[in-house]
């Protein structure tokens, strides 16, 4: 990483702004669903303690109309846990213009996106935030790709530098894309190419095998260029011959080997199906719908990624909301998880199931943020990382 990070500059004693990823699922009773994101915080927030620093600790939690936030959009209990991981005070605010010095050395704000200002990168909205500190520790990377006041327009009123999170995830994700031990393998799944089509050309640029599956693979499977099979009522994307094609002619032109569910895929009559059934997957019926892969076309997978020292992850194979359909995703993780191999899992729904699972530690890095990882991972610029101070 080629900026600043919290280890590089004085903090010793200093006022300090810390911006984290608390968007952590609540429970009706106010209860923690999963605090993951922010015991993911914690080295930062420690290493800041331990040099004396006093901080005011923001973040956002969903999406609340701005002057009109809901009870259950509060981060109070975020505080709550927070202060219990700790085992210190935290002194929860619901002003954001009161600034001043208060008894505890830790200050949590209210939902950002419960004021106006913050989506918009407001100067206004940035100046008031930046009133609670000598210097911006950025650390929610799960937020990165957005051009929040919180932010970019902090950081170009602070001296601004990276967490050890945002350090970690960047090195760790930068390394897995650029530098690799090779055989390099990815696995990408999801419903839709358009939302991954940069990921796509990049991984045709660097990845030596591909793994494709969710939604994402009937799309690919029903085109004539990668078979032209019959995917009954499966959901697909229509109009995208264009982009298929020259999906073809690039791994053909690369080498990648591109590997799809064509032995098998398991099959219901609509998301909801409970009951699993695995066909051949030149067999699917007009009515079906292809919601998972089947054993054989995860044998394949497994052929084809078992010389793999690093493997890349962003989206499941199946649609994993039903337990159903969950099987060849947990069943290829649980695989991955006693290898050896360098894994990098993307966040989101990715990094959801694994959870689930209970396999959140076997891997080499489990990312906190979907949609950055997915933008990092396709060779984007994270406007949150732009905006912090380049080391000399």
């Amino acid at each position: 990483m080629n900026k600043q990070t919290v280890r590089d500059i004085d903090v010793d004693g200093r006022r300090v702004l810390v911006r984290v990823d608390y968007n952590v699922p609540i429970d009706d009773d106010g209860s923690i669903a999963d605090d993951f994101r922010i015991e993911a915080s914690l080295p930062t927030l420690k290493y800041l303690l331990d040099k004396n620093c006093t901080l005011t600790v923001v973040s956002h939690l969903g999406r609340p109309e701005p002057g009109k936030l809901k009870e259950s959009e509060s981060l109070k209990p975020t505080a709550e846990r927070l202060s219990e991981l700790l085992g210190e005070a935290v002194d929860f605010r619901t002003d954001i213009k009161d600034s001043a010095p208060g008894e505890h050395r830790i200050v949590m704000l209210e939902n950002l996106r419960g004021w106006a200002g913050e989506e918009e990168n407001s100067e206004e909205f940035a100046k008031q935030l930046a009133a609670f500190g000598e210097i911006l520790v950025q650390d929610a990377f799960a937020v990165v790709h957005r051009e929040h006041a919180s932010l970019v327009g902090v950081a170009a009123l602070l001296p601004a530098v990276s967490g050890l999170l945002v350090e970690k995830e960047v090195d760790t994700i930068v390394k897995a894309m650029e530098s690799p031990d090779r055989p390099m393998g990815a696995i990408i799944g999801g419903a839709k190419i358009a939302d991954k089509i940069e990921l796509l050309d990049e991984l045709n640029k660097k990845a030596d095998m591909l793994i494709i599956g969710g939604a994402m693979a009937n799309t690919f499977l029903q085109d004539e260029n990668f078979g032209g099979f019959e995917i009954g009522s499966s959901l697909f994307e229509p109009g995208e011959e264009k982009t298929l094609a020259k999906l073809a002619e690039d791994f053909k032109q690369s080498g990648t080997k591109i590997v799809l569910p064509t032995k098998d895929v398991a099959v219901g009559h609509g998301v909801d199906d409970e009951t699993r059934e695995e066909v051949p997957t030149d067999h699917v019926a007009h009515q079906q719908w292809i919601l998972d892969i089947g054993k054989n076309s995860l044998s394949e997978i497994k052929k084809a990624l078992e010389p793999a020292k690093t493997v890349v992850w962003n989206g499941p194979l199946g649609y994993i909301e039903n337990s159903a359909f969950a099987w060849a995703s947990i069943e290829l993780a649980k695989w991955l998880a006693a290898s050896d191999k360098f894994v990098v899992i993307g966040g989101g729904d990715t990094a959801e199931f694994i959870d689930e699972a209970g396999l959140h530690d076997s891997f080499t890095h489990v990312s906190t943020g979907g949609g950055a990882s997915l933008t990092l991972m396709s060779g984007q610029s994270l406007p949150g990382v732009e905006a912090l101070l380049d080391k000399n």
